[in-house]
């Protein structure tokens, strides 16, 4: 349900809704975090994450910044979780940032030195 939301690309014409649903994920992430490194969640999240940034990317309003704020706590948070199942998150999505340069800074907060192209 979350996943449909954030993917939805009209979402962001309710921000609240949306930033519902961020806030929805991030305690999804605080809570079930032992699950999330599984490849079935882990890929359902980073989707999310992705459609989500790309669909708020598109414009540069006071309200898509708070979502997009939102949506870099979710990465750390994502990130530290797979850290500690052994999964570097910057190097998983690295294909994903050389096919979308777009989305290079919703993955920068997750990489130790800020930077993810440098690890790609």
């Amino acid at each position: 349900m979350l996943a449909a939301i954030m993917t939805d690309p009209f979402a962001s014409d309710s921000t609240s809704l949306l930033l519902s649903a961020i806030s929805g994920l991030q305690a999804v992430l605080t809570n079930c975090w032992p699950r999330i490194a599984t490849p079935l969640w882990r890929d359902e999240v980073i989707q999310a994450l992705v459609f989500c940034w790309l669909h708020v990317s598109e414009t540069d309003s006071q309200d898509n910044r708070a979502i997009k704020e939102k949506l870099l706590l979710a990465v750390r948070t994502l990130s530290a979780i797979l850290a500690v199942q052994g999964v570097n998150l910057v190097y998983l999505v690295a294909p994903l940032v050389q096919k979308e340069p777009t989305i290079t800074k919703l993955f920068d907060s997750a990489s130790a030195s800020g930077s993810v192209s440098s690890h790609a």
